[in-house]
């Protein structure tokens, strides 16, 4: 429950804005006007599924990369420590994500988004970039909003659970199901 003019404020909106979309929510059902015009969603998880459908991971700049690090965990500790030496911003997202979230399955390599500048993370992490055999994926987000809300779990920044619950739905390697876990264990609609 909210009223347009705190969605316009946490959304970083307009007004004009923010009432343009209440009314889309309302137009297409997931969402009513309660008795005081405060805007209730009705349908979460059908929004949900929306939005996380309409993206397209692919649609990023993805990078294919092999580091020398042994484990998925011993990447991620490389690139959180970078990060925080040189001030960067990045979150993991897909299995690397869920691993600190919900996790349920292995996984071998390592997806994290990372600000624009991949010459510094391929130089400071010593990265190969490869067409095969890659044991990590760092993706240039097409979309900045990807780091909104991101949280810092055992030391590495993480995608919100919203985010990594719609790129899992992306991954054809079981990410429907890791992702429907991320859903109900910390969604929860």
């Amino acid at each position: 429950v909210f009223r347009v003019t705190e969605l316009a404020e946490v959304s970083r909106v307009s007004p004009a804005q923010a009432y343009k979309v209440a009314n889309l929510l309302e137009l297409k059902g997931f969402a009513r006007r309660d008795p005081s015009r405060r805007v209730v969603l009705t349908k979460p998880g059908g929004l949900l599924e929306a939005w996380a459908s309409s993206l397209d991971f692919r649609r990023n700049r993805i990078v294919p990369a092999f580091s020398l690090e042994r484990t998925p965990e011993a990447i991620m500790k490389a690139i959180a420590k970078a990060a925080d030496a040189g001030k960067r911003r990045y979150a993991f997202t897909m299995f690397a994500g869920a691993s600190l979230v919900a996790p349920s399955t292995r996984f071998y390599d390592v997806t994290c988004y990372a600000d624009d500048g991949l010459k510094w993370w391929m130089d400071r992490l010593d990265l190969k970039e490869v067409e095969t055999g890659s044991n990590l994926q760092l993706v240039v987000p097409r979309d900045p909003g990807v780091f909104t809300n991101a949280r810092v779990i055992r030391g590495y920044s993480v995608v919100s659970n919203i985010q990594l619950y719609a790129d899992l739905l992306t991954n054809p390697a079981r990410g429907r199901e890791q992702a429907e876990i991320v859903r109900r264990k910390k969604i929860g609609f």
